[in-house]
């Protein structure tokens, strides 16, 4: 450190000398150069004054030409003049004619036959010369021998003196000045390095060995004190600071350690962090399964790799087979375990470089990179479907569980992630439309499939603005008495351009985009409009029974949009009858249990809708004001055939009875089901074998007959 120090300080003295002595050197040189330049033109004009005093005398006073030059000769070999000429004048030319070297030559000779007289200094590369131009003025004598006026300028004389000999003296000036800097600059650089090096360098080493002591931990070493007061105060305050450091050394050290082992744990943990933030970006919380990002950027390198090596590759979007039932009725951590059950058995499934990914709520998504052949998918596949063989035990209970699988080729159906998961999809959907527990290889068709099923939701769309609905109804008759005792409003949709179209085509599509709201609004108030209108035509008081979709009933205000449209249409709440499914009820049940009541509370009737094709709870059904419960038509379509099923109906019926509630059975189609639910003691049917859906018409003309039916006759 005192070596670069001072190197520093010897560099700025030298320069600071440097531009000093410079600037006196230039300034002395300059003013000697003025002073010799001067004395050299005033010592040539003194001589170039004594020459033309003579030649101006043997001029003007008539001499000719051949004694003018010898004057000239003479003077120039006395005083050393370089140049002197005779310029003769025009009065001078017109009587005697000159020769060509006595002409004007440039500007100072014409300049001096006016009559001025001109000095200037001439510069032949470093050679200076003075020259001087004076006229020459004819007096009275001259008449004598030329023909001129007195005062007539007879001619000019031109004189050159060299310089020479000053600037010699000039350079010997100078080089005498810059020797002299020299000696000094010299000298005062001597002089500062001694300086620097005893006041400055050799106290800075002692300090340097100082502080590397104390650097290497020796703390009792101690700066020996220098005679200049600053850097011995500077010694005294370094020994200070010595000592206190020597103090707390030890105290540092542990706290350097201490603060050390925090920071270790503290990157180690911000390091985990990262890690787990990373982790949660690409994967899912749930599964630890790859996430749509991680989906697509694998997605996106398979696909990179088949163009380049010329492979194909495979997506599969497996989805659940009726999972929402699921979480509707076990609730959604039971739903979760399935999830993640799931999620290990797709990874056992697959092959060390395939990918499978969760794509949202029920949906994963599979990857197969060089499939090679359509039976190595296919393989994969049923490798999928045996992992759901096995029931997944969920709280002591065994659930069996199926799936729809959709698959896309790479690059038969897409070259893009996009095109390759919307083709999946689609196949997806068509595997459910067909069965469901099934898979489909995506094909051009069903992509006009799913453009189909847009257009239908771009009409649905439009119907609901329109109101192009229509109620069906149909009869609900007592079992004993042949008496009609309610009606199940069933909606239809009227397509100006399509004709009828059944709820099975489009309560789906209101389902999935949410039109199932509006369109369950004007059924509920359509329904009970009508109700209203028979009774007021005198016909006997009816219960009119309307499906309640899910996303109806989980509306925050479903209570009060009930009370409006009874409100409304001024039907009495013992005149509707709410049917309910068995998912609905089971959605979060206590939740349900209050709702429920304050129905019940308000008059209104309450239904259980295809009981015993869900996952009902007797502990909460039991909790539950339901009035009737609905057998469900695939029990009753084959219940004079299957055993199981006419047991199924046995114990449903059973147990409504054994609630107090009252049960139906719809879709009754013949007389051996009539008789035989007879037998078992149901208290209500419906079904064509009584009557087909109608419309309000037909029905009022059905009503009009007669309000009870024979039934003796079965």
């Amino acid at each position: 450190m005192g070596l670069r120090l001072s190197h520093k300080l010897l560099l700025w003295v030298t320069c600071f000398m440097i531009i000093g002595i410079g600037a006196v050197i230039f300034y002395s040189v300059f003013h000697n150069s003025k002073l010799i330049a001067n004395r050299g033109i005033d010592e040539a004009e003194f001589s170039a004054a004594m020459a033309f005093e003579a030649l101006y005398t043997s001029m003007s006073l008539g001499g000719d030409r051949e004694g003018n030059r010898s004057v000239v000769k003479r003077l120039a070999a006395l005083s050393g003049m370089e140049e002197i000429r005779i310029i003769h004048g025009r009065p001078i030319d017109m009587q005697f004619g000159i020769d060509e070297d006595e002409m004007a030559q440039d500007d100072f000779d014409r300049t001096a036959l006016d009559g001025v007289k001109v000095k200037n200094i001439e510069r032949d590369g470093w050679k200076r010369t003075a020259r001087f131009v004076k006229p020459v003025f004819a007096k009275e004598i001259c008449k004598k021998c030329h023909i001129v006026e007195t005062g007539e300028v007879l001619g000019a004389i031109s004189i050159k003196i060299p310089l020479q000999k000053y600037d010699n003296e000039l350079v010997t000036s100078a080089m005498h000045l810059i020797m002299i800097g020299a000696a000094i600059l010299g000298a005062t650089i001597i002089f500062s390095i001694i300086f620097i090096m005893r006041v400055i360098v050799k106290p800075m080493r002692r300090f340097q060995r100082t502080a590397q002591a104390i650097g290497e931990g020796d703390r009792s070493v101690q700066v020996d004190g220098h005679s200049a007061l600053e850097i011995n105060a500077l010694a005294d305050e370094f020994n200070r600071m010595a000592g206190k450091l020597q103090g707390f050394s030890k105290e540092l050290e542990g706290k350097v350690q201490e603060r050390t082992k925090e920071l270790a744990g503290e990157i180690e943990e911000r390091k985990r962090a990262e890690e787990t933030i990373r982790h949660m970006a690409y994967h899912d919380p749930l599964t630890e399964l790859p996430n749509r990002l991680l989906l697509a950027d694998r997605l996106n390198q398979i696909l990179a790799r088949g163009r380049w090596h010329g492979k194909e590759a495979a997506v599969i979007y497996l989805d659940f087979d009726g999972f929402k039932v699921v979480n509707d009725t076990l609730g959604h951590p039971a739903g979760d375990e399935i999830l993640k059950e799931m999620a290990e058995r797709l990874e056992k499934s697959l092959r060390s470089g395939d990918t499978v990914a969760r794509q949202g709520g029920d949906e994963f998504i599979i990857l197969l990179q060089d499939v090679g052949k359509i039976d190595n998918v296919t393989k994969v596949v049923k490798k999928i479907f045996s992992a759901l063989d096995s029931s997944f035990t969920i709280d002591g209970r065994e659930i069996t569980m199926t799936a729809s699988l959709g698959i896309s080729i790479y690059p038969d159906d897409g070259e893009d992630v996009e095109t390759l998961l919307k083709n999946a999809d689609i196949a997806m959907y068509q595997a459910k439309a067909e069965g469901r527990n099934n898979y489909k290889f995506f094909t051009p068709a069903m992509n006009e499939k799913a453009f189909k099923r847009l257009e239908l939701e771009r009409r649905l769309r439009r119907a609901v603005e329109r109101e192009e609905f229509l109620l069906y109804y149909q009869p609900e008759v007592d079992i004993k008495t042949g008496e009609v005792i309610g009606m199940e409003a069933l909606l239809r949709w009227q397509n100006p351009e399509l004709g009828i179209i059944s709820p099975s085509e489009f309560i789906p599509v209101a389902e999935d985009t949410g039109l199932i709201i509006p369109i369950g609004e004007w059924v509920l108030h359509a329904a009970c409009r009508q109700n209203k209108a028979w009774q007021s035509m005198g016909l006997k008081p009816l219960v009119i029974a309307v499906n309640i979709s899910m996303r109806q009933f989980k509306q925050t205000n479903f209570l009060g949009n009930i009370m409006k449209v009874l409100d409304e249409t001024g039907l009495s709440p013992e005149f509707l009858e709410l049917e309910l499914t068995e998912s609905i009820i089971m959605e979060d049940a206590e939740s349900v249990i209050g709702i429920l009541n304050k129905l019940k509370a308000i008059g209104v009737r309450l239904a259980i809708d295809d009981f015993g094709t869900g996952y009902s709870s007797l502990e909460y059904l039991k909790r539950m004001p339901i009035d009737k419960i609905k057998i469900a038509q695939s029990f009753v379509r084959s219940i004079t055939t299957d055993e199981n099923d006419m047991a199924l109906a046995t114990t449903i019926i059973r147990i409504g009875h054994s609630m107090k509630m009252s049960v139906i059975a719809e879709g009754v189609e013949t007389i051996e089901q009539f008789k035989l639910l007879r037998s078992l003691h149901c208290d209500m049917i419906q079904g064509y074998l009584i009557a087909r859906p109608a419309p309000e018409a037909g029905i009022e003309l059905f009503l009009g007959k007669e309000l009870s039916l024979d039934i003796s006759c079965y």
